[in-house]
């Protein structure tokens, strides 16, 4: 069975599952009764199984048979991240869905910081900052400025949100690929700063404003 096909029959089997109202823990039907359903051999349905179960939408385990999977997001955005590195996406959606996620989830980030999670931000912070051009001196600053924005996405408490830590990587791997100088760093860490102060003062849209105009370094013209 060709790739599409086995896409399109995993597609159905999904929207079956959905439309019978099945839950996490439910025994999806048997391969020859699922075979019969959508006129398909034993092998096409067994192919399509497979690659739910390697998305970790579907469990499989001996005298239980195949079952709906508590998804892991982490998992499945890992596999999307991995896409992104290596597509062909547009430096201004890649942007656009940065800024999203990253302004969507300030509302969230203020609610749920705490004393422990403001400190560790400004050390992040400060850790943007480098001393020199040395090869060393710039991988940690970004380490510590991806680290800073991955954070903010952990402290959220959203475990939607917490899935696309990986992604931030993705962001980064192609927006970083010519870092800034020293004066810029130093720039970005004291917006970092400025933002963990709105957040942790409940100003929610000036830290709003200051990370769009904060990522807005990142759109291409």
């Amino acid at each position: 069975m060709s790739e599409s096909m086995s896409t399109v029959l995993a597609d159905r089997l999904l929207q079956t599952a959905i439309e019978s109202n099945m839950k996490i823990g439910d025994k999806l039907p048997g391969e020859v009764e699922l075979a019969d359903r959508f006129h398909v051999s034993r092998v096409s349905i067994r192919e399509a199984i497979n690659g739910l179960k390697f998305l970790g939408m579907l469990d499989a385990a001996p005298r239980r048979g195949t079952t709906i999977a508590a998804l892991d997001y982490r998992r499945l955005v890992k596999y999307l991240g991995f896409q992104m590195a290596f597509s062909s996406l547009s430096e201004e959606e890649l942007f656009d869905a940065r800024l999203a996620l990253e302004i969507g989830m300030l509302d969230l980030v203020g609610q749920r910081m705490t004393a422990e999670d403001y400190r560790e931000l400004l050390e992040l912070a400060d850790a943007c900052r480098r001393e020199s051009d040395e090869p060393k001196a710039v991988a940690d600053s970004i380490e510590a400025d991806m680290r800073f924005h991955q954070r903010l996405l952990e402290i959220s408490g959203n475990s939607m949100l917490q899935a696309f830590v990986k992604l931030i990587e993705s962001f980064f791997h192609r927006q970083n690929a010519h870092p800034g100088n020293r004066q810029d760093q130093a720039s970005a860490a004291e917006v970092h700063r400025m933002i963990v102060e709105a957040l942790h003062d409940r100003n929610i849209e000036l830290a709003r404003g200051l990370m769009q105009k904060h990522l807005a370094r990142h759109r291409k013209d």
